[in-house]
């Protein structure tokens, strides 16, 4: 999973701009304090802030640039700059340091924020209609705001080239703002300004920006963070479906399962019949359960395939296989080979799996499931909570598949959709 950065300059920034890509379906984090790879664990977006708006220069560099280089060591991938959207504090020293940091040949600033009053007319920034300066933000008693030009102001902050794309250039539309970044680019790059008075102004520049180079650093406040958020959720594949198979007829496996299935999965139950029927019949039996399953398996994120459970149902089973002159240990064979029968075909058809991963209660049940799909080890990762390991399946066709294997009677109520959410997570 691609992690990306959003660096603010303090918290309620961190906060006004995170949030945009959690509402737009990204799983978005706030950093808080001294953070470490695993709190970013299971995070797309990761905001931190650094509290540097009211530093001097230099200070402000190194706080980005410290913050940046911790968030590349973790493999994590510059995404946005946040700054204030009335221009206080060491912009262009700011965006200095993301640009050096992760080698950025180009940079878009665009602070507008047309939902809360903030635009760009010709390089100017308005509040309200009003150049900046001439607002309380330029007698701001931390971070007064003097210069309402930022081609000006950036000139005073930054060494790299400052360019400019005005109204006049948003209205000749995206394949002309296109031409000009181009140009810039071949120039050497640097800082664009970039003027804003509506959110479609913002989702064009955030259009063109992309088409030309992606790795172009998107700089601004909430508005501009927007369609930024918009594609990168548009561009997440669809995550695919974790299996859980069930043979455990321990109450505590079957708690979980109802709880699993209370989540919204979807249930496939291979009912007794199924097992005691002869193999002719069963080889039609097994078909059908199969396409059933590849139906769910489009349809739901978790799918559960699971045998009778319930002490009256598997008594029961047992009586009528006695009947058929099967033994209650070849019953058990059959239950635990019938049932992965079914699961094998999704997870071993085409290239790659059709499932982020499987979860197994039960041991016969696991082994089975493992025999069948010719695994001759597993490389054990981390576990899910205390005594569900999980691993990667290895010597087999689904090789590097995640396996979760638990016993009938572990975990609390919730242990099957916690390892389902675990395994998908890390898909």
């Amino acid at each position: 999973m691609n992690q990306y950065a959003v660096i603010a300059d303090d918290l309620t920034g961190a906060g006004d701009t995170g949030v945009q890509f959690a509402k737009a379906g990204t799983a978005a984090r706030i950093l808080l304090g001294n953070w470490g790879r695993n709190d970013i664990v299971g995070c797309e977006v990761v905001v931190t802030h650094t509290e540097s708006r009211a530093l001097a220069p230099k200070q402000a560099y190194a706080a980005v640039a410290n913050c940046a280089t911790a968030l590349a060591e973790a493999g994590v991938m510059p995404l946005y700059k946040k700054v204030d959207s009335t221009l206080r504090g060491q912009i262009g020293a700011e965006i200095d340091a993301m640009m050096d940091v992760w080698h950025l040949p180009m940079a878009l600033l665009c602070p507008a924020f047309p939902a809360n009053g903030r635009t760009l007319v010709g390089g100017y920034l308005l509040v309200q209609g009003q150049p900046v300066s001439r607002t309380p933000i330029g007698v701001d008693p931390v971070c007064p705001v003097k210069e309402s030009h930022i081609p000006t102001l950036l000139h005073g902050q930054t060494t790299r080239l400052v360019h400019s794309i005005n109204c006049s250039d948003l209205d000749k539309g995206e394949e002309h703002v296109q031409a000009l970044l181009t140009e810039f680019a071949a120039q050497g790059g640097g800082i664009v300004v970039a003027d804003a008075v509506t959110q479609q102004d913002m989702a064009l520049l955030e259009a063109a920006c992309y088409a030309v180079n992606p790795s172009i650093l998107l700089v601004g406040s909430a508005g501009l963070a927007q369609p930024r958020a918009a594609r990168l959720q548009q561009q997440k594949p669809t995550p695919k479906p974790v299996l859980t198979i069930v043979g455990s007829v321990n109450p505590v496996s079957r708690e979980q399962l109802k709880r699993l299935q209370r989540e919204g999965a979807g249930f496939l139950l291979v009912t007794a019949a199924d097992l005691l029927a002869e193999e002719s019949a069963w080889q039609a039996i097994l078909q059908q359960k199969q396409n059933e399953l590849q139906r769910m398996l489009l349809q739901y994120s978790n799918v559960a395939v699971a045998t009778p459970g319930n002490r009256e149902e598997v008594q029961a089973m047992v009586q009528q296989g006695e009947a058929l002159g099967i033994s209650v240990q070849e019953l058990a064979h059959r239950i635990a080979a019938r049932t992965t029968h079914v699961a094998k075909t999704v997870l071993q058809e085409g290239p790659e799996p059709a499932v982020a991963g499987v979860v197994v209660t039960g041991g016969d049940m696991a082994q089975a499931m493992l025999s069948h799909l010719g695994v001759t080890g597993i490389n054990l990762l981390d576990e899910v909570s205390p005594g569900i390991p999980v691993g990667l399946l290895c010597g087999t066709s689904v090789g590097g598949l995640r396996v979760v294997t638990k016993a009938g009677g572990f975990g609390t109520a919730e242990a099957l959709v916690e390892a389902a959410t675990f395994l998908r997570e890390r898909a």
